[in-house]
């Protein structure tokens, strides 16, 4: 520690100590005369001070202060009037001041001239200061930053150190922490300030001469005395960004903007201690804007009060109103800060929330007036703006002040704020002669009067007389705030009415706006209120601001303001003129929720159905109801008369158009019709109101015409409404014309005419027309190329917005407009403020290269200030720029976040010339916010092998906590490629030692980036893809030519990452589609290129060449590590035969194969799966222990028959690799499904189970799958137990909580399969599932018994648990009640739960069963009422579940129905129909709600839906499009069955040519097929791309009908269509389809349309049979096996055909599997086959006797002979044989009572072949009678769903009705 030495203060001779010589020739600040002096004392020639420790309590962590140290405090020279008055920091005493590190780093020079500066200053002033130190002793100095700045509001120009006078003295053996230098590492040992040994100076005698220039003050009052004060006066304050809000570190930006409400508060309040300032900032500001007072807020606010950021301290200032507790503490704490703050907002803070205290307690008064008044007394005039204001809040506290508040009336700088204080302390006498002097001209003073009257609690009469007195003054805004004060002020006086009333007729308007406001909130009675201001609004202009002032008042009476409004209807005497305005009043507002009024609303539906109100009633009615979105069918027809009527206002038309339903196609047309209407000339003597409103809704048409065009179809859909555009381009005023204009380009994007328009506008007077005209030939430059000179010329406009418009416009153009170049160049130069960025992007679009242009932008570079868009031109650029990096490095230490990020961009681009700029990015990813950090790793690592010197940062970053800053490196490194490969061993580490799983997985991806060939890879193509944006970004980055850029994709998706070559693989399946490309495609199939030959086999589909398949495999086998093509590389690779086959295996057992795809292979194909088996065996013999072991997995996962295999899959397990050891126990899993004993490896499976998580989590979860199917044995309750308080501990603060809790799941899961025996493991498995919440994990904890019920009844009914978690665990406890008494008693106490989320999900887990039904009933129709959605939600499925008993909730769904939306409305009108699906009034919901849904499926209308015919067939004539389009879709439905709605459907067939008469002619093709007509419209509907869907289903209705079609339909198939209407239509021609037979056997193996294809073919059936031998060779060479299934399957009428050759394929063993499964889809045709399945049947390969158990099932005739098998087959020791036999029989039921000794045999075994067995007997019903016994005993096991199944068997048995499973199932 240095020693210390003594320092006296040249000014005012007082002394101290200081102890770092680092302080010697620098500035200090004296704390007792706050002038500057330089330390001149040696630290050598210092004599040590000896300080005394006196004993003392343990210091209070000291409060958050400037993070810095500040030196030694000088002692003070009293006066005995000084000591006397016991102010905080007068005392004699003297302290030691801690070190303060001042301007460290500043440059010698400027630190040299500053200090001579400031001693000259020192000096000069010094003589001054002395003889006014007395003068302010009663006051206490004011402070300033010691780096303050010259221009900062802070005392004098020269920056100072100031002292903390109440800083208690720290310990000088405390460490301090260097990073919150407030915060001490040792405890201090007292509180006590020290003694310090000086040498005594004499106090100097105070000066008896008045200071120059000083006012008289008056006596001022005692301060309060402030014992222990733990206010430090802020030493430092830092206002620069560096640590401002916005740059917060990542890590906890996503925690602090999820801070609200009362869970956040501890983080919040934890926050406010944060070392960063942003974050300190932030916290602040979110507690800030709490709803409500925060307990425990009010300490760390206070502590705040003195933090260095000014912002943090003004922010807890206004904090404080609303969070504190004990105010006494915080108005002495803020009075501090008030008097010591060196910032004025800081100080105007403190005093606003004075001022609030105050006003939520007047007793706050005497409290606040001991600190306000003596501030005031002491206040600068700049400072009493806000200090005279809040004395004026004090009441009577303020008499001390009233003297001096009279005296500044006089004082021209003060008077206004002193009037303010006065008015609100009532002092009127001293007010009046300012108020009756009506020569006074001075408004001000006026204004400020009514507003302190404004802040009047206590308003008396004679007040309002002065009130009436300034709402008479000849100033306009005297007036207006004298009426305004009446609103705010308090008691509200009825003597006021007149004065209101008078003013509501003044002749200006913001005065009668400040009337309607201030009307509005007197309590008087609301229809008189109402009236009232519809009276103001008859004067106020139609379209006048004043009106929505009006309106707007009315509707922030809420309900009580609608209601009156909608009430005044009712009155028979209501002038007209007054209900027109309760119509606008009603129609310009927007009634939010809190406004709804049922009865209100009730009332608007009258009034809207009622034709013979006013139109505007109507109107109103509709527009309210739209509000809260209720549309009637009512609604819309009254819009669009609204729309259509010239009686009506301008704006409630307007609101009318806007308030249209925009689901109604038929807008466009009546749109359109409307602006045709507004094309007609107003008279010439319109006057200009009328004239400005027919244009501003003339502009609203336009507008919706445009919007509506484009919502519906596809651009240029409607030419029709061009010409409306076109004529109000050259006939409208100036307002129109641009409307017009600026809409071009959404309605004639290839219109010439539009192109015509625009150019003649080009040279009109008005500016706004002109720039329209050239943005409008912007955006349609694709076909306005020869307006460019003309657009060049518009540059030179004499309106510089003109000109930069011109240049935005001509920069669209892009290289076409190269000519404009010099024009733009010109521009650019002679543009002074250069504050517009048009010119620079569109020279940077134009020509990125040119020489000039790259100059220009980077000269300009080198101003202070970069005009706007030139960084974004150089960067839009993308393209090597010489000289722009010096310049860059120049702007990049200064430049803020967005503007570093495009930098960044630009110096990535530049290649070897940004070597130089390598070290300052460098600096930046040490320095920088982690986003900056994020964008300057990959500018770096887009300069590859150029920045190589950053990698050593950049790995370190790779390693780093904040996952963007991580993964951004990662990705750099990727994007940098093999210029990285050194990095890879440090990868690895970061790797290994990461606990996420993305990290771990983005490194392995990484690493193989920087592994690969340089050469090989197209790598610039893949950072293109990285980083692109979006797809249309990535087709952009590619190669103009197809055939390179299919090449270089090609090589993509076998190198890159999976997620850029999904992108790559996405942009193939397009570029194939081609013709161009498939020639390209064509050529790489013939070609020697590893990787192209891959691309032309995946897309082989599309071509017609035959090619060997085999020799693709090798070449295929990259493609399956593409999610997106693997299907299809599996699909190709499986066709192969023994020889791809064998080099498929062969590639099976590399490491670097996709584990997945071993386990695709059999899902894809079986038979592929068999050939991979011998291939295999011999792999597994390899002397490489990594072959030998993936071959094991692999023949674990194909073939767990295998001999010896289980021992070999053990030891993998304990491999270190991660998939091997999840293939082995997938493998295990498979063994022991196949009845093979392995409990052999339960051991192993254990030891991974309870091992914490890792990348594993999903092996884990398979270990436990296999266990619970093996057993688990009470001897792993230890473990388990641990398992779950690892899981509770270890999550807590962990990132990868969801491991963990997966990892609890697992023991959760196996203690409930432990049953009984784990019981005591309930108290952890509690505390679990209250930390996890409901994850699934808690369904199955019933398999433990009656205690388990209790632990979670106990959970569900505490009230301290979040309703969301109580109501998730209802439904696990629903699956006990039929198990447990206890679970059903608790689910019926929770329908009377005090939180109606669990109340309805008890009701629903309760059920509707016996006397269950009134309870559920009550609760559900409560939740319907519920505002939160997903109460109301579950409430209205569950009653469409019970259905028909649940007709007592009808009324509240109905009502719910109407205040629906659309799409919930049409959710609920299904419910309905469940429930009474005859009742009219729901028929009407049901016909309302399919306007915006999905009309009602087939078989949801079975039963009842015929009574619905009628209704439907009524709204198929109705006017509303989308209703009657969606009726006539429904009518489709019932085809023959709606036969009466012919007549209506070909009406509306005739009429319409839109929507609806589609839908009509659909209808009718599947009802009255015959109807004339009706191929025509569809065959001329199915060239719209977006009806063609649609038009299909009747095409397909009209069967052979459609033959007309086939030649368009071949054309499509050969385009390479994979629709899969276009075959179903080819499916139902019958023998017309014959010539598409050879080309749907040409594309029959594309995996895209294979199915579709299959399915055609089946539908064709006999008139297909002659490709029925070609469909056998295919399948029996194995190609397409899957899609021939399906095509067979379909062939009934062929199935003997097809049967007899699969008989003689039985004898071949090859095929003989694949046989049988096919012949078991053809049921009793395949009786051909019986003998040789019943031979089958008996075989001893297990294979070959399922699939034969699969086949004799469908054979009912042989059921004698196949019954006695299958019995026998229940005895086999192989659990999938048994299963399979068990659901053979099932099929069989009838017949299977001979096999009921084996059954109840095999209800003896293990689990799983007891559930088969359940279902069986469930199938067989009261025949399994003899079962009973054991099915009771079952209904008791300790499994879950074996107790559900043993149940369900037991009612079938019994002939009952199965159990209804309402909840858990």
């Amino acid at each position: 520690m240095s020693q210390s030495f003594p320092v006296e203060c040249p000014h005012c001779h007082a002394k101290g100590e200081l102890d770092d010589p680092k302080l010697v020739g620098r500035p200090l600040a004296c704390p007792a005369c706050r002038q500057v002096f330089v330390v001149s004392v040696a630290p050598a020639a210092a004599t040590p001070v000896q300080q005394p420790i006196s004993p003392a309590p343990a210091a209070p962590q000291a409060p958050v202060v400037p993070q810095v140290v500040a030196p030694t405090a000088l002692p003070v020279p009293t006066t005995a009037s000084s000591a006397s008055t016991g102010r905080p920091g007068q005392s004699r005493s003297q302290k030691k001041i801690p070190k303060l590190l001042i301007w460290s780093g500043a440059s010698a020079a400027v630190l040299f001239a500053l200090v001579i500066y400031m001693i000259g200053e020192s000096f000069r002033v010094s003589h001054k200061n002395r003889k006014e130190s007395v003068a302010k002793k009663e006051t206490p100095p004011r402070k300033r930053p010691s780096n303050a700045k010259p221009t900062i509001d802070a005392g004098a120009k020269t920056p100072e150190m100031t002292v903390a006078e109440n800083t208690p003295a720290k310990n000088p053996e405390t460490k301090v922490d260097p990073v919150d230098p407030v915060k001490p590492t040792q405890p201090a040992e007292s509180t006590e300030p020290k003694k310090v040994a000086v040498d005594p100076v004499k106090p100097e005698k105070p000066s008896t001469e008045k200071p120059e220039n000083e006012k008289p003050k008056p006596v001022e009052p005692a301060p309060p005395t402030i014992a222990n004060t733990k206010y430090v006066a802020p030493i430092l304050f830092d206002d620069d960004n560096s640590e401002n809000g916005e740059n917060v570190p990542r890590e906890v930006r996503s925690k602090l903007d999820s801070l609200y409400g009362p869970q956040s508060v501890p983080a919040m309040l934890e926050f406010l201690k944060h070392p960063h300032a942003g974050v300190r900032e932030r916290a602040v500001s979110s507690l800030s804007y709490q709803d409500s007072s925060i307990p425990g807020a009010q300490e760390p606010l206070l502590k705040l009060l003195q933090d260095r950021v000014s912002r943090i301290r003004s922010t807890a200032a206004n904090a404080l109103k609303k969070h504190t507790s004990e105010p006494a503490a915080v108005i002495e704490m803020l009075g501090f800060v008030v008097s010591k703050d060196p910032v004025r907002d800081v100080r105007t803070a403190a005093v606003g929330t004075l001022r609030e205290l105050v006003a939520k307690d007047p007793e706050n008064a005497a409290a606040a007036a001991a600190v306000l008044i003596p501030a005031f007394l002491a206040a600068r005039e700049e400072d009493m703006s806000y200090l005279a204001p809040a004395v004026g809040s004090l009441g009577d506290a303020a008499q001390p002040v009233l003297p001096l508040l009279v005296k500044l009336l006089k004082n021209d700088d003060c008077s206004s704020y002193a009037a303010m204080a006065l008015a609100e302390l009532g002092q009127i006498e001293q007010l009046k002669p300012i108020i009756e002097n009506s020569e006074n001209r001075s408004y001000s003073i006026k204004t400020q009067i009514s507003e302190g009257f404004g802040r009047q609690k206590k308003m008396t009469l004679p007040m309002l007389e002065l009130i009436k007195t300034l709402a008479s003054d000849k100033e306009e805004y005297v007036r207006r705030a004298a009426v305004a004060a009446l609103k705010t002020c308090e008691p509200k006086l009825a003597e006021a009415l007149p004065l209101l009333e008078a003013a509501q007729s003044d002749s200006s308007s913001t005065v009668r706006e400040a009337a309607a406001e201030a009307f509005a909130a007197y309590e008087i009675n609301p229809d008189q209120k109402v009236r009232g201001l519809l009276k103001q609004m008859l004067t106020a202009k139609p379209d006048a601001w004043e009106r929505s002032t009006i309106s707007s008042s009315i509707r922030k009476m809420k309900a009580v303001g609608l209601k009156s409004l909608i009430g005044l209807f009712g009155d028979e005497k209501l002038p007209a003129d007054m209900r027109d305005a309760a119509v606008d009043a009603l129609a310009i507002e927007y009634w939010d929720s809190e406004s709804k009024d049922v009865e209100s609303l009730e009332k608007c539906k009258e009034m809207l159905k009622n034709a013979e109100l006013p139109l505007g009633v109507r109107v109103a009615s509709a527009i309210v109801l739209a509000n809260f979105d209720i549309r009637l069918p009512q609604s819309e027809p009254t819009l669009m008369e609204a729309v259509r009527s010239d009686a009506l206002g301008v704006k409630l038309r307007e609101r009318s158009a806007g308030m249209l339903d925009r689901s109604d196609g038929k807008l466009v047309a009546f749109f359109n019709e409307q602006a045709q209407k507004l094309e007609q000339p107003l008279p010439e003597d319109a006057k200009k109101e009328v004239r400005e409103a027919h244009n501003r809704f003339r502009q609203t048409i336009l507008s919706l015409l445009a919007g509506a065009a484009n919502s519906y179809d596809e651009k240029n859909k409607y030419p029709e409404i061009i010409p409306r555009y076109l004529i109000a381009i050259e006939k409208g005023d100036h307002e129109v014309k641009s409307t017009a204009l600026s809409l071009l380009r959404t309605v004639a994007v290839e219109s010439p005419e539009a192109v015509a328009a625009a150019r003649s506008m080009l040279k009109h007077e008005s500016t706004d027309v002109r720039r329209s005209a050239l943005s409008a030939l912007g955006k349609l430059n694709k076909i306005a190329k020869e307006a460019i000179p003309e657009i060049r010329a518009a540059l030179k406009d004499e309106d510089n917005y003109t000109s930069y418009t011109a240049a935005d416009a001509i920069g669209e153009f892009g290289p076409a407009a190269v000519d404009a170049v010099p024009d733009l160049l010109e521009l650019l130069k002679a543009d002074e403020r250069r504050s517009n960025s048009a010119v620079p992007m569109a020279l940077a679009r134009i020509a990125p290269k040119d020489a000039a242009v790259q100059t220009a932008l980077v000269g300009l570079l080198d101003q202070k200030k970069v005009p706007d868009g030139v960084l974004a031109a150089l960067e839009q650029m993308k393209t090597k720029i010489p000289g722009v990096v010096p310049p860059l490095l120049k702007r990049l230490p200064g430049a803020d976040r967005s503007e570093s990020q495009v930098i960044f961009m630009i110096l990535a681009k530049q290649e070897e010339d940004a070597k130089p700029a390598i070290p300052a990015m460098i600096r930046v990813l040490s320095e920088a916010d982690s986003w900056t950090q994020g964008n300057a790793i990959v500018a770096i690592c887009q300069l590859k092998q150029h920045a190589v010197e950053a990698l050593p940062e950049i790995v370190k970053l790779a390693g780093s906590d904040d996952e963007h800053v991580q993964s951004s490196a990662i990705r750099g490194l990727q994007i940098m490629g093999p210029a990285a490969k050194s990095v890879i061993p440090d990868l690895e580490k970061i790797g290994a030692a990461s606990r996420s799983q993305s990290v771990k997985y983005n490194i392995r991806e990484t690493i193989k980036r920087l592994n690969a060939d340089p050469n090989d890879v197209d790598g610039e193509l893949i950072t293109a893809l990285t980083e692109a944006r979006s797809f249309d970004a990535a087709v952009n980055a590619l190669p103009e030519d197809p055939g390179v850029a299919v090449q270089a994709l090609g090589r993509i998706c076998a190198n890159a990452d999976e997620s850029v070559g999904q992108r790559a693989w996405a942009i193939l399946a397009t570029l194939s589609k081609k013709g161009a490309t498939k020639q390209e495609l064509a050529k790489l199939l013939d070609g020697n290129d590893v990787k192209n030959a891959a691309l032309a086999s995946v897309l082989l589909h599309r071509l017609p060449a035959k090619a060997d398949r085999e020799e693709l495999v090798t070449q295929l086998i990259p493609w399956l590590k593409i999610e997106m093509s693997r299907w299809t590389a599996m699909q190709l690779i499986s066709q192969t035969g023994e020889a791809g086959a064998k080099k498929f295996a062969e590639a099976m057992v590399s490491p670097d194969f996709p584990a997945n795809c071993r386990e695709l292979v059999q899902s894809v194909s079986h038979r592929f799966a068999r050939r991979l088996v011998t291939p295999l065996r011999e792999l597994k013999k390899s002397d490489r222990p990594e072959v030998s072991q993936i071959a094991t997995v692999s023949l674990g996962t194909l073939h767990p028959q295998e001999p010896g295999l289980l021992p070999e899959l053990v030891a993998i397990m304990g491999s270190p690799n991660i998939e091997l050891r999840r293939q082995a126990i997938h493998g295990i899993a498979r063994m022991s499904e196949d009845g093979i004993d392995v409990s052999s490896a339960m051991p192993g499976l254990m030891k991974l189970i309870v091992t914490l998580p890792d990348d594993a989590s999903e092996m884990s979860y398979e270990a436990v799958h296999t266990v619970q199917t093996i057993g688990i044995s009470a001897d792993q309750l230890p473990e388990l137990r641990k398992m779950l308080r690892t899981a509770i501990e270890d999550s807590e603060d962990s990132d990868e909580a969801e491991l963990y809790y997966a990892y609890g799941g697992n023991a959760v899961r196996l203690l409930s399969r432990l049953g009984p025996a784990a019981a005591e493991a309930l108290p952890d498995i509690k505390a679990f599932l209250l930390r996890v919440g409901d994850r699934g994990y808690a369904y199955s904890i019933g398999n433990i018994g009656e205690p388990a019920a209790v632990m979670l009844s106990e959970i569900v009914k505490d009230t301290e648990v979040p309703a969301d978690k109580r109501a998730a665990f209802v439904r696990d406890l629903a699956g006990m009640k039929d198990d447990f008494a206890l679970a059903s008693q608790t689910l019926k106490d929770l329908c009377a739960d005090e939180n109606l989320k669990v109340r309805t999900t008890a009701a629903v887990a309760l059920g509707y069963e016996g006397e269950n039904l009134e309870v559920t009933l009550k609760v559900l129709r409560e939740a319907l009422k519920s505002d939160e959605a997903s109460v109301s939600q579950l409430a209205i499925q569950y009653l469409g579940q019970i259905g028909e008993p649940a007709s007592p909730a009808l009324p509240e769904i109905m009502k719910l129905a109407e205040s629906s939306k659309d799409w919930q409305q049409a959710q609920i009108a299904h419910v309905l129909f469940k429930i009474a699906p005859t009742k009219p009034e729901v028929q009407e919901v049901i016909i309302q709600s399919v306007k915006s849904s999905i009309p009602f499926e087939s078989s949801e209308l079975s039963e009842h839906g015929e009574s619905l015919i009628p209704r439907l067939t009524k709204a198929v004539q109705e006017e509303n499009d989308p209703i009657r389009s969606q009726a006539a879709e429904m009518l489709g439905s019932f085809e023959a069955k709606a036969s009466s709605a012919v007549p209506a459907l070909q009406a509306l067939m005739a009429s319409d040519k839109g929507d609806a008469g589609l839908a009509a002619t659909i209808s009718l093709a599947r009802i009255a097929p015959d109807t004339p007509d009706l191929m025509p419209r569809l065959a001329a509907a199915y060239d719209n791309p977006k009806s063609k869907y649609k038009v299909a289903e009747g095409l397909i209705a009209l069967g052979p009908r459609s033959v007309s079609m086939l030649p368009k339909l071949m054309e499509e198939i050969e385009g390479g269509s994979e629709q899969g209407y276009v075959y179903k239509i080819i499916g139902k021609l019958g023998p017309a389809a014959k010539p598409a037979i050879p080309l749907l056997m040409q594309n029959l193996s594309d995996p895209l349309r294979g199915y579709a294809i299959a399915e055609a073919l089946g539908n064709l059936d006999k008139d297909a049979a002659d490709v029925v031998p070609e469909l056998i060779a295919m399948w029996r060479r194995g190609e397409s096996t899957d899609v021939v299934f399906i095509a067979f399957t379909k062939m009934k009428q062929t199935a003997p055909t097809i049967v007899n050759l699969l008989v003689e394929d039985l004898k071949n063993e090859e095929t003989r599997l694949e046989a049988l499964d096919l012949l078991a889809s053809f049921g009793a045709s395949a009786e051909p086959a019986f003998p040789q399945l019943l031979e089958f049947a008996k075989s001893d390969n297990a294979e070959l006797r399922m699939e034969a158990f699969q086949a004799m099932c469908q054979l009912e005739s042989h059921a004698a002979e196949s019954v006695p098998v299958l019995a026998s087959a229940l005895k086999d020791e192989n659990r999938r044989v048994v299963i399979r036999a068990a659901q053979a029989l099932a099929r069989l039921s009838k017949h299977a009572g001979p096999a009921m000794p084996q059954i109840l045999a095999g209800l003896e075994r293990d689990l799983l072949v007891r559930n088969a067995l359940l279902s069986l007997v469930e199938e067989m019903g009261p025949a399994a009678v003899d079962a009973m016994p054991l099915l009771e005993k079952l209904s008791k096991s300790d499994d879950y769903f074996e107790r559900v199944s043993a149940r369900d068997a037991i009612k079938s048995v019994q002939g009952k009705k199965r159990r209804n499973r309402d909840l858990k199932d």
